[in-house]
């Protein structure tokens, strides 16, 4: 568990369980045959599908990872504030820590958006987008050592190559290399985009939406 702070906003970054990606990569099977959801989604990409999934498994393989990016935000709001003098309100955020230290018994209460699948083969990407409603998530279920090899081998200065970028306020980046089995959860407004390949291979994520959220 890791909290990227290069900007603004948190961004959360965890592994998946082995079980949770078992799941998921039986998930993408189905999904195959899921709705197409390119009319609802930025990605210049010829297959993008529905998660078809058993939502209430799903949630109890992503609440931990909720929990935790909720957690880091607390403790980061707590750190930040312990910076300045004591007054009424510093007092009040000192009271959101016993919120810290409680989050990961508490039961999370959320609307889900339906997941999707990105099927991205070569030449395709995404632009840059952002999502809607409170946190977004990206699962990356199965990138291949091809791409890797791609960024490896790139002579060029900055390796792109299938890659995840988040952009804050017009002109900070964070530029991610994507692993099978990574999760991101990061504020729905921050903007992001994919980048392509070259490899005639299959890079396949999930994504989903939080609306609603409360303790």
């Amino acid at each position: 568990m890791k909290a990227l702070v290069p900007f603004g906003p948190l961004i959360y970054q965890g592994d998946m369980s082995e079980e949770f990606l078992e799941f998921l990569l039986e998930c993408v099977d189905k999904s195959r045959n899921g709705d197409d959801r390119r009319w609802a989604l930025a990605g210049h990409m010829d297959n993008e599908r529905g998660a078809i999934l058993d939502l209430d498994l799903f949630r109890s393989f992503i609440d931990i990872h909720i929990k935790r990016f909720l957690y880091l935000n607390h403790e980061r709001r707590y750190d930040l504030n312990e910076l300045h003098k004591p007054t009424s309100r510093t007092r009040e955020h000192k009271a959101d820590l016993h919120i810290v230290e409680t989050i990961i018994n508490q039961t999370l209460k959320y609307d889900l958006s339906n997941p999707w699948v990105n099927f991205q083969k070569k030449g395709e990407f995404n632009p840059i987008h952002e999502h809607i409603g409170i946190i977004s998530a990206i699962m990356f279920i199965d990138i291949p050592e091809d791409i890797d090899h791609e960024n490896d081998c790139d002579e060029h200065q900055i390796m792109s190559h299938g890659c995840l970028e988040f952009v804050y306020d017009n002109s900070k980046t964070m530029i991610i290399t994507p692993k099978t089995g990574m999760i991101f959860l990061f504020p729905s407004e921050l903007k992001h985009c994919v980048y392509p390949f070259k490899s005639d291979v299959e890079r396949i994520t999930m994504s989903f939406n939080l609306h609603n959220l409360t303790l």
